[in-house]
């Protein structure tokens, strides 16, 4: 599965800047690495245009109030989806197959039959939360109940 990662636009830069300096944080400041849970070479490599991950750009955004991050991001020059979007030879079928987000989860266990309710509740709630979620429950009798 592809990795998805995206790099700051020029104007996102300046955006993100500003928003930065309005929060009184320089770019090495510790309080806004731990406000986006990164380390400083992630943030080093956001603030240079370089790609990082999805989750981390969305982190950094959010910590600084910018809420419509998808309004900085450089997608079309992110690595992954440069490489898979130009690929010769693949399907849209396939491009989407690669590059949509895909999740796992296995979950094994001796479980009472209120905590076997309760992990069915929880599936559950992935299933609608996550696209594509594959989610396999094993209790002690081996009934499995997986999804996806």
């Amino acid at each position: 599965m592809a990795r998805t990662s995206l790099k700051l636009t020029s104007d996102g830069y300046k955006r993100v800047d500003k928003a930065r300096q309005s929060r009184g944080w320089n770019k090495t400041s510790p309080d806004w690495k731990q406000q986006c849970g990164i380390s400083q070479s992630t943030l080093s490599r956001f603030l240079n245009k370089k790609p990082i991950s999805l989750q981390n750009f969305i982190s950094v955004c959010k910590a600084v109030g910018i809420e419509d991050w998808q309004s900085i991001a450089d997608f079309e020059r992110s690595i992954d989806s440069t490489i898979v979007l130009n690929h010769p030879t693949l399907s849209k079928k396939q491009i989407l197959d690669i590059t949509e987000p895909r999740y796992s989860l296995t979950i094994t266990g001796i479980f009472t039959e209120q905590q076997r309710l309760q992990v069915d509740g929880i599936v559950t709630l992935l299933e609608k939360l996550l696209s594509n979620p594959y989610i396999i429950v094993q209790g002690k009798d081996n009934d499995n109940k997986s999804g996806g």
